[in-house]
């Protein structure tokens, strides 16, 4: 038996191994990195009262993937929603004046959304009432001796937001159940092109 080697075509082939390696990861990454977004995007929809359609991805404030490249293997999971901080990680929430909490009095939509004519500004023939518990935006309901004072919103300057949506658990959970496979199916991908 008599075995014979090619070195030009071995070294050329090994020469070529770590870009193939290099891009194998990045593709692997990359489709972990969809993998973590669209997990992310389903846990802010299930947790989340998400109003409009700012959360799709490619939206300025949508849920995107900033990609690896074969010289850079880092991709992000990421938001510019700099409001969903609050509810990731919970804290108190400031406003500019002061903040308008809804009570049980007004009526939400079927999604559990306030629409736009019960927001505080819209709602007609509201006032400010001063109570003990603080300042509130009232209406009257009903005629005459049966009206009845009604307080749809609370005015406060600050309101505590509960942790709602787990941003980085979801995504750790997703990247330890799935990272090994993603790699391994794009070195594998890089590797039958070299064939």
């Amino acid at each position: 038996m008599n075995i014979t080697a090619n070195f030009k075509e071995i070294n050329s082939f090994i020469g070529s191994l770590p870009k193939q390696l290099n891009y194998g990861s990045s593709v692997g990454i990359n489709k972990l990195a969809e993998h973590i977004r669209e997990s992310e995007l389903a846990g802010a929809k299930h947790s989340l009262t998400l109003r409009g359609r700012w959360y799709e991805p490619r939206s300025r404030f949508g849920f995107n993937v900033g990609y690896a490249k074969k010289n850079d293997l880092n991709a992000a999971v990421y938001t510019r929603a700099d409001w969903l901080v609050l509810h990731t990680e919970g804290g108190i929430k400031t406003g500019r004046g002061r903040i308008a909490i809804p009570t049980a009095e007004v009526k939400r939509s079927k999604r559990d959304m306030i629409t736009r004519a019960k927001r505080p500004r819209n709602i007609k023939d509201s006032f400010v009432i001063h109570t003990a518990k603080g300042d509130a935006i009232a209406v009257r309901k009903g005629r005459g001796k049966r009206s009845r004072l009604v307080i749809l919103y609370w005015l406060q300057k600050q309101a505590k937001i509960k942790k709602q949506y787990d941003f980085y658990e979801i995504g750790r959970k997703v990247y330890e159940r799935n990272a090994q496979r993603y790699l391994g199916d794009g070195i594998d991908v890089a590797l039958r092109g070299m064939r």
